[in-house]
């Protein structure tokens, strides 16, 4: 399929996959930059034997729990600045060692519906906008997939405007702020009204598909305060590849930092008894 893709002209698929997928398809060479996409941890590891900040040998975990020995012998040679660089060429060599036999197999897969022509003039960046592209949301799929919870008819309608000004990007924003994936799903996004002040912003959760959403006392502050959440929450990966971004901010999944209440009011405002609204 991801063959047939790069040969069209006309279709592509929802489909993202690691930068480095891409490279050893088309036959780039690999290094240790192209492991930090793909695994955060060892990356940071062999980062640290580099610098000479950690004591290591030429046998290391690759991830499999075990001790894989990079050369003959490898377990009684220990890493010196002399010969790093070679640990660090040999580390990258055997880490994608792991898993060629069934690379090989999607390459022979892709290679077999593909122009060879093609494949030669391709860079990975280019494979990757043919074959994925963001999908496009409109304001009627992304209602069909929502619950609206404690809202009343003043917040279900004010919801619902906000949601028909925003264009595909930001509802794709909206629903990955909801659900970690930018795409819709058979799963339900559930919006969840609470009380609270203008001054709020909305709180997703990601793990229950769902949102805390301020009763707002306009639309105009309903829109901007969602805008702002949706665009500056940070990374939630479900659509992509692990990613770290090293600098120790402090948030969770839930795009907000780890030390705020999680338990907040979920809806009930004692001062309103709006009845649940449903779409």
């Amino acid at each position: 399929m991801i063959g047939w893709v790069l040969n069209s002209n006309y279709c592509n698929l929802a489909l993202e996959l690691s930068p480095v997928f891409w490279k050893r398809v088309l036959g780039e060479p690999i290094g240790l930059e192209d492991i930090q996409v793909i695994d955060t941890y060892r990356y940071n590891v062999v980062k640290q034997v580099q610098a000479m900040n950690y004591p290591s040998t030429f046998s290391v975990d690759l991830g499999t729990g075990d001790e894989t020995e990079l050369c003959p012998g490898g377990v009684d040679i220990d890493v010196t600045p002399e010969n790093v660089d070679r640990f660090v060429a040999l580390f990258v060599e055997k880490y994608f060692e792991q898993d060629q036999l069934e690379m090989d197999t999607v390459i022979d897969g892709i290679r077999s519906t593909s122009k060879a022509s093609l494949l030669l003039m391709m860079t990975p960046e280019l494979a990757q906008q043919i074959a994925f592209s963001e999908p496009r949301i409109t304001p009627k799929q992304f209602m069909k997939n929502v619950r609206l919870n404690y809202a009343g008819q003043k917040h279900y309608t004010m919801f619902t405007e906000m949601v028909k000004s925003f264009n595909s990007s930001e509802l794709g924003l909206l629903a990955k702020f909801i659900s970690g994936s930018s795409r819709l799903s058979a799963s339900e996004l559930s919006i969840d009204f609470r009380g609270g002040d203008d001054n709020e912003y909305p709180i997703g959760h990601t793990c229950s598909n769902s949102v805390e959403m301020v009763k707002y006392s306009t639309l105009e502050v309903m829109k901007k305060q969602t805008r702002i959440a949706i665009s500056t929450c940070g990374e939630i990966d479900a659509d992509g590849y692990a990613r770290d971004d090293g600098e120790g901010n402090g948030e969770g999944e839930d795009g907000r930092g780890e030390g705020e209440d999680y338990h907040r009011n979920r809806g009930e405002d004692a001062g309103e008894s709006d009845s649940d609204s449903s779409s």
